[in-house]
C-alpha cells in the first residue's frame, strides 16, 4: 500500500504545475488576438500593396494606419523598424501610442509624426494618422502592434521613397464676354482643361496663377486631386466685371504641389519645380462679331454678311477706344449709298471722336462684294489709291440709277453673294 499512497502524494504536485501551465497559456491567447487586422494608406487614396501582399506606405506622406481589434483593449502602440538597419533615428524606428483612458495620441520618440487631430478610435477600431521622414530607408519594414507591454501582432510593411513624376499639358483657353456686363464663365462646357497625369506615388493638386485678370481668373475644381498613377483635369473660371470692347491676352503659369506632406527634415525633397505655361484669350465684344484692334481702339464687324445681286444691305460696325480715327470706306464692284454715325450722315474721309461709339455703314448697291471696308487710325492716314481704285471707280460711274451698265439690258439676279471684312 505503501507505493500507492507515494504515487498520490506525487501526482497532486504534477497535477498542479499542469494546471499553471493551462492557465498561462489560456490568459495570454486573447491579447494576441485582440488585433485582427492592419491596413495602411494615405488619405483620400486607395491601399497600396507589393506583388507579394505587403501594404506600401510612403516615406514623407501622411498615411492611416487602421488597427481593427476583435476586443476593447486599454492602451496600444505600434513600434516600426526596419529589421537589420542599425538604429539610425527617424531613418529607421519609430514609436505611436494611444491611451483608452486619456484618449491620448502620441509620439514619444520625436514628438512629430503622429496627427492626434486626425486619429480616431472607438471600441474596436483605432486610426493612427502618422508618417516617416521622407529620408527614411526604403525597405520591407516590421510593425509591431503592442496592448500594453504585450505584443499582440505583426506586420510586413513595405517602406517607399517618395517619387515625383508628373505631366502638365493645358488647352489655350478662349472667353468671349458681351461688352458693359458682368460674365461668369467657364471652359467646362467647351472641353478646355489643364490636365495633370500623375505617374509617382505622392497624391499631388494643381495651382495656377495669372499675369493679369488675378482677381478674376481662376480654378474652377481647385479641391480635386491628382491620384497615385491617375490624372486629373482642371477647368478655368472667368468672373469678369463690365467691360468695354476689348481683346486681353492672358499668361498662365500651371504646377503642382505634393499633398499631406509630413513637416519634417526631409519634406524639402519632396518639392515639386516643374511647370507648365498657357495662353487665355478674353474677347470682349458683340457676338457674332469679329474683333479687331487698330492702336488704341477696337473695331467690331460682323465676320460676313449676305447681299442679293442689285440688292441693298446694311453693316453695322461698333467702333470703340481711347483715340479719334480717320474712317475710309472701299467698296469693290458695287456702289455706297451712304454711311451713318449716330443717325448723322459721314463723307469720307470721316474724322470720328471714339468714345463708346455706334457706326451704321449702310445702304450700298451690291454686285460681287468682295471687300466691305478699311479703317486707318488718325497716324496712318488713308489707304493709297492706285490704278486699280481708280478703274473701279470710273466702272461704277458708268453704272446708272438702275443698276445697268451703258446700254446693256437689265441686270438678272446672280444669287447672294458674300462679302468679308479682312
Amino acid at each position: 500500500m505503501m507505493p500507492r499512497r507515494t504515487w498520490r502524494a506525487h501526482l497532486g504536485p504534477c497535477l498542479l504545475l499542469l494546471a499553471l501551465v493551462t492557465s498561462c497559456l489560456a490568459s495570454s491567447e486573447p491579447a494576441r488576438a485582440a488585433v485582427a487586422d492592419l491596413t495602411i494608406h494615405m488619405p483620400g487614396e486607395a491601399p497600396l500593396a507589393t506583388a507579394g501582399g505587403a501594404p506600401i506606405l510612403v516615406a514623407g506622406i501622411w498615411h492611416e494606419v487602421s488597427v481593427n481589434l476583435s476586443a476593447a483593449v486599454g492602451s496600444v502602440a505600434i513600434n516600426a523598424t526596419l529589421p537589420g538597419a542599425p538604429p539610425e533615428g527617424i531613418r529607421t524606428t519609430y514609436r505611436w501610442t494611444w491611451d483608452a483612458a486619456t484618449g491620448s495620441w502620441s509620439d514619444p520618440l520625436y514628438d512629430l509624426f503622429i496627427r492626434p487631430d486626425l486619429s480616431s478610435a472607438d471600441s474596436l477600431h483605432l486610426t493612427f494618422v502618422v508618417g516617416l521622414d521622407a529620408q527614411a530607408l526604403p525597405g520591407l519594414w516590421r510593425f509591431l502592434v503592442f496592448e500594453g507591454s504585450t505584443l499582440s501582432a505583426g506586420f510586413d510593411v513595405a517602406v517607399e521613397a517618395p517619387v515625383l513624376s508628373y505631366g502638365l499639358s493645358a488647352a489655350d483657353f478662349d472667353f468671349q464676354a458681351e461688352p458693359f456686363t458682368a460674365t461668369d464663365l467657364s471652359s467646362r462646357p467647351s472641353g478646355q482643361y489643364i490636365r495633370v497625369t500623375n505617374q509617382g506615388n505622392v497624391p499631388l493638386r494643381l495651382a495656377a496663377s495669372f499675369d493679369v485678370l488675378q482677381g478674376e481668373l481662376s480654378i474652377e475644381n481647385p479641391t480635386d486631386v491628382a491620384h497615385v498613377y491617375h490624372d486629373a483635369h482642371y477647368f478655368v473660371r472667368l468672373a469678369a466685371s463690365p467691360r468695354p470692347p476689348a481683346i486681353i491676352e492672358v499668361r498662365g503659369v500651371s504646377r503642382v504641389e505634393a499633398l499631406y506632406v509630413v513637416p519634417s527634415s526631409g519634406a524639402a525633397t519632396i518639392n515639386p519645380s516643374v511647370e507648365g505655361t498657357f495662353s487665355l484669350a478674353l474677347r470682349i465684344g458683340r457676338s457674332g462679331y469679329a474683333l479687331r484692334v487698330v492702336g488704341n481702339v477696337v473695331f467690331q464687324t460682323l465676320e460676313s454678311i449676305r447681299a442679293d445681286y442689285g440688292a441693298i444691305a446694311t453693316w453695322q460696325v461698333y467702333i470703340s477706344g481711347e483715340q479719334n480715327v480717320s474712317l475710309t470706306i472701299e467698296v469693290s464692284n458695287g456702289r455706297l449709298v451712304g454711311a451713318f454715325a449716330g443717325g448723322q450722315a459721314l463723307s469720307f474721309p470721316a474724322t470720328l471722336a471714339v468714345t463708346f461709339g455706334f457706326v451704321s455703314v449702310s445702304q450700298w448697291r451690291a454686285h460681287r462684294i468682295r471687300r466691305a471696308g478699311r479703317v486707318s487710325n488718325a497716324l496712318g492716314g488713308r489707304p493709297k489709291r492706285g490704278y486699280n481704285y481708280r478703274r473701279r471707280m470710273r466702272s461704277q460711274r458708268r453704272w446708272n440709277a438702275n443698276g445697268n451698265r451703258g446700254k446693256g439690258k437689265p441686270s438678272q439676279s446672280r444669287g447672294t453673294r458674300t462679302t468679308r471684312f479682312r
